[in-house]
């Protein structure tokens, strides 16, 4: 496809953030460019693992916000180093004005709380994403599943807004 026609097809159907995985930034520069000349905004993922070199070239080049991976290992995996997170966050919130966002791990109510008190905003992927594959390819019951994974939202919703 190349990027400059997926960037005008993006621009085209309204999408404002482009999530950029499996790119390092040094080589993403032209498509980070044909994203900004349409004011989509490029983000990037900052992993536990990321030197502080490293982040400072990745906040350079992101807009919109800053993902933060939470955790070391794959999508879905269990979130328990809190204090880690929060060690991280610091110093990436010390380096950008951009808002920061967790994902990775983050399921339930409780690393909704907990990591929603570190950040500007979480996501849940695997969770959701995990709920859709339950689903058999004729569903009578879509209404009901899609209810289910609205309501993990509502969990989220309220965990997040709970927060002091």
């Amino acid at each position: 496809m190349g990027y400059r026609r997926f960037v005008t097809s993006a621009s085209s159907a309204g999408i404002d953030g482009v999530l950029v995985v499996d790119m390092p930034p040094a080589e993403s520069v032209e498509l980070h460019t044909l994203l900004q000349d349409c004011e989509i905004d490029t983000i990037y993922l900052v992993s536990p693992t990321t030197s502080e070199k490293r982040a400072k070239q990745i906040i350079t080049l992101s807009s919109g916000y800053l993902y933060y991976v939470s955790l070391k290992g794959v999508t879905g995996a269990e979130l328990s180093d809190y204090d880690s997170v929060r060690e991280s966050l610091t110093v990436l919130d010390s380096l950008t004005s951009l808002p920061i966002v967790i994902g990775f791990g983050i399921k339930d109510a409780q690393s909704v709380r907990a990591m929603g008190s570190l950040a500007n905003g979480v996501v849940i992927g695997s969770a959701l994403v995990n709920k859709i594959a339950e689903l058999p390819p004729t569903n009578p019951q879509l209404k009901s599943d899609i209810q289910e994974c609205t309501n993990i939202i509502g969990i989220a919703r309220k965990a997040l807004n709970s927060i002091d």
